[in-house]
């Protein structure tokens, strides 16, 4: 008995191997879902803790090559975009106490001024080298388009611009294929639907399912023409992200004064259409079907959080001033916006059946989040700021969102072409920072 359980078990670890797939010069083509855009902006510490990263590192187990990226210099607190004047920069949000139009004090997003101008942004990264090229908010047919780094064009994209290698005839495509690669990472279709729901439909707009298809057929024979193997990430349902989900549709609270006030004037001009009462009410919107110009937000529509709660505080924004088109998503709007995602998944999976390629299923992994998930002990869901998936933009995943999502393609990878690739302890990788 003494020699028996004096004898511990050692575990075997399981060895890598590559399987069959080659992972000699591997590239990532995609846009702000392989993780390089963060809190609101392009960062050096979105870069490094972005999926195209962390899965360069785990291939890098099984022979595959360093990830190059066109770095943000670390003197810049980011490259973000304004979404009112898309050439004006913005920096990456923090978290810290902020003292709103009512002088209450509470923790919420900051977003400091930029040290960087649209000049920094656009300004050359020269190397010959890249393998990311996670391109900001690149469409799944922009990624064919030739001079998308060029200012002249009109779907010229400055965060291409910045590293590509010919800016005047460039595509992402092409200098993606420049490295010769042996697999790659693709995710396409994000902003194909990304960019028209942040905008509440009010600008933008859903790229039709044929465009897709044929861009996607396009991407795929280029990338497999020369026996490269892959893996593509489906699309997330966007509807469901915080940005979405933060301010409800009903969040507009009034007491009795102010219902007597608002009725006043609503009782007037909507002969009752709009009415209010005591506790949350339905936010006002503009809508011009509606008999005034303007309605009541219905049960499961949505409010963005690009939406100013200063205003809606203290200036009447979302009642007495209806809020923009751009800041809600009607219910005809985000059902436009699911049955495209469905659309897209369709055609990724065909092609990935096709061609024999992994299939990562972002849209179940996503929704695992919306519902939340216990990991090691610890529990995710996509909350805004407490949830610990999302950074404070509500849109892009945080790094511990992003070793999850690199996880997800470690096991379709493994999956599909037999190889045994390592997964990370997402525990490892900060979340939100509080202060």
């Amino acid at each position: 008995m003494i020699f028996i359980f004096s004898c511990k078990p050692k575990l075997k670890e399981s060895k890598p191997i590559t399987g069959e797939m080659n992972p000699a010069s591997v590239v990532f083509i995609g846009g702000n879902g392989l993780g390089n855009y963060a809190d609101g902006a392009l960062n050096l510490e979105a870069q490094k803790n972005s999926v195209s990263n962390l899965l360069a590192q785990q291939l890098g187990l099984v022979g595959g090559e360093k990830l190059t990226q066109p770095l943000v210099g670390n003197q810049f607190n980011g490259f973000g975009l304004s979404s009112l004047n898309s050439t004006v920069v913005t920096a990456k949000s923090f978290l810290d106490n902020k003292v709103d139009c009512k002088g209450i004090t509470s923790l919420s997003p900051i977003k400091p001024n930029s040290n960087a101008t649209f000049s920094d942004l656009k300004a050359s990264v020269p190397s010959a080298s890249y393998t990311d090229f996670s391109v900001p908010f690149a469409k799944s047919y922009q990624m064919l388009l030739t001079g998308y780094g060029n200012p002249g064009n009109t779907y010229y994209n400055p965060f291409f611009e910045r590293f590509a290698k010919n800016k005047s005839t460039s595509s992402i495509i092409d200098d993606a294929l420049s490295t010769n690669p042996s697999f790659f990472v693709l995710q396409p279709g994000l902003h194909d639907v990304l960019q028209y729901a942040v905008n509440g439909g009010a600008s933008d707009s859903l790229t039709s399912e044929s465009r897709f298809n044929n861009a996607i057929d396009a991407l795929v024979n280029r990338l497999t023409s020369n026996g490269a193997k892959g893996v593509i990430i489906n699309v997330p349902d966007v509807t469901k992200f915080p940005y979405f989900n933060t301010i409800p549709y009903n969040g507009l609270t009034l007491d009795q004064t102010k219902v007597n006030d608002l009725t006043l004037v609503y009782n007037v001009i909507s002969n009752g259409s709009i009415s209010f009462s005591v506790g949350a009410n339905a936010f006002v919107a503009f809508d011009p079907s509606a008999p005034i110009g303007a309605r009541q937000l219905k049960d499961g529509e949505m409010v963005t959080l690009g939406t100013p709660l200063d205003s809606v505080k203290c200036n009447f924004l979302g009642s007495l001033n209806p809020f923009e088109n751009r800041m809600v998503l009607s219910l005809t709007e985000i059902a436009a916006i699911r049955t495209t995602i469905a659309a897209y998944n369709d055609k990724l999976k065909g092609v990935c059946q096709q061609k024999n390629l992994a299939l990562v299923d972002a849209f179940t992994f996503y929704n695992s989040l919306f519902n939340g998930i216990i990991y090691n002990g610890n529990t995710i869901n996509a909350q805004f700021v407490k949830g610990g998936a999302f950074s404070l933009d509500g849109i892009n995943l945080n790094p511990i969102g992003n070793a999850l999502l690199t996880n997800e393609c470690i096991k379709a990878i493994n999956k599909q072409y037999k190889s045994r690739i390592p997964q990370l302890n997402a525990n490892q990788y900060p979340g939100v920072v509080f202060p």
